[in-house]
């Protein structure tokens, strides 16, 4: 399956998931999958990586892809700072919950310019 992140930027998704554990952050409200642990590893792996953060619909969230080999290398998602109203709880639900399958994302090709990152 393909998916599109931009315009003219698609990934495709692959039987291999990310073997990375998540991270909470409560001070900054996400959820981290990436190896970084400090501030200077985190802008490393920025320099190293190309991502979506201009693209996806909440700014915040990211995905980043390996230079090299355009596999997915991280992902970053902003966690709700309040729940629902439980009140609204039942117009919020899904009518059938989409099943989880475990696999990654390969960008089908990589940037060209620094626009990317």
């Amino acid at each position: 399956m393909r998916i599109t992140i931009a315009d003219n930027w698609t990934a495709t998704v692959t039987g291999d998931p990310l073997r990375i554990s998540p991270r909470f952050d409560f001070r900054d409200f996400s959820l981290r999958i990436a190896r970084f642990a400090n501030v200077e590893e985190r802008g490393q792996f920025l320099l190293d990586t190309f991502g979506s953060q201009p693209w996806l619909w909440d700014t915040p969230d990211e995905l980043r892809f390996d230079q090299a080999g355009r596999e997915l290398v991280g992902a970053e998602f902003q966690i709700a700072g309040e729940a629902a109203d439980a009140a609204d709880a039942d117009s919020a639900r899904l009518p059938a919950t989409p099943p989880g399958r475990p696999g990654g994302l390969l960008a089908d090709e990589a940037p060209r310019t620094s626009a990317w990152k």
